[in-house]
């Protein structure tokens, strides 16, 4: 029997940005699993997962410095997921096996840009893409901090989003540009940073840069539990990942101001008058560990963290 880690995709409906969004559109919320099991089985993975109701698959492909096109064993496991999936949508998450092979500057950019772009255009359907895993854990983003302390990460991976939206958008119109992707803990330290002080640092970078296009259409998070027996379901009260979300979209507005017929009224009372993210996807990562609904409960979204690392409030 095939064993998959089951994790719960909720796409939910934050804001209307006014444009269009083929990808998502319809679709405020679908249940898959964060599974790289198809580039190895195929078919032998997929079945199962429909046959619990799943409508989707986050997969994951290692893209390298330079690197501008798929290539070799991992275009043939990605040929084999894509062929199997059927009906199943694909979330594809595209990032490195070391921090220390984050872009960061102009050209490492450019390349794994061109490689996402590449990856799209070998797979008509998939069109949702997550940039990057985790930036603001130095695991995969690093370094973390700059020589006198001040993040860095956030203020580059910033620029990587602006290049990489600009670049898919021109190639795929209806493309899901998935951003952030951020673990819910961090320390702010060397190590990691706490979503709420990287989504911030991002927002600065974006004002900063006078972009006045978005950065990206959905904002991803990694909602790990204290423990392996919390149980991690969308927040209905307006804390923890909600929070997160709600500061990503606030933070992350297009400068660019649409008139006081657009006002609307954010967390707290203050006023945004044009938002720029259209969505929430909660979403795993590689390495977790993940729960089962106990027997006659209802399915709900459980994720456990084996990391242990120390959650940040």
């Amino acid at each position: 029997m095939v064993r998959l880690a089951v994790l719960t995709v909720a796409l939910a409906t934050l804001v209307s940005a006014g444009a269009a969004a083929p990808a998502t559109d319809g679709e405020p919320f679908f249940v898959g699993f964060s599974e790289d099991l198809p580039k190895e089985i195929g078919a032998a993975a997929v079945a199962p997962a429909a046959g619990l109701g799943g409508s989707a698959f986050r997969l994951t492909t290692q893209w390298s410095p330079g690197q501008t096109a798929i290539a070799g064993e991992e275009a043939v496991k990605l040929d084999r997921a894509v062929a199997a999936s059927g009906s199943q949508r694909i979330v594809l998450a595209v990032f490195a096996d070391a921090g220390s092979k984050a872009p960061q500057d102009a050209a490492g950019r450019e390349s794994y840009c061109t490689y996402v772009r590449s990856v799209l255009a070998r797979y008509p359907s998939i069109r949702d893409v997550v940039v990057w895993n985790e930036p603001n854990k130095s695991l995969f983003w690093n370094p973390q901090l700059a020589a006198d302390g001040s993040p860095v990460a956030a203020v580059h991976y910033q620029a990587l989003l602006a290049r990489c939206y600009d670049v898919l958008h021109a190639a795929f119109p209806g493309v899901n540009v998935i951003g952030l992707a951020l673990s819910s803990t961090g320390n702010d330290n060397a190590g990691s940073a706490s979503p709420g002080a990287f989504i911030r640092t991002v927002g600065d970078a974006y004002r900063a840069s006078g972009r006045t296009t978005p950065l990206l259409d959905t904002v991803g998070y990694h909602p790990y539990g204290t423990d392996a027996a919390e149980r991690q379901e969308l927040d209905r009260e307006g804390g923890g990942g909600k929070r997160d979300a709600q500061l990503a979209h606030a933070l992350l507005r297009r400068p660019a101001r649409l008139g006081p017929q657009e006002d609307r009224v954010l967390p707290g009372g203050r006023r945004d008058p044009d938002r720029l993210v259209r969505h929430v996807v909660v979403l795993g990562c590689p390495g977790a560990g993940y729960g089962r609904p106990r027997s006659g409960s209802r399915p709900v979204p459980l994720l456990r963290d084996n990391g242990g690392s120390r959650r940040h409030r």
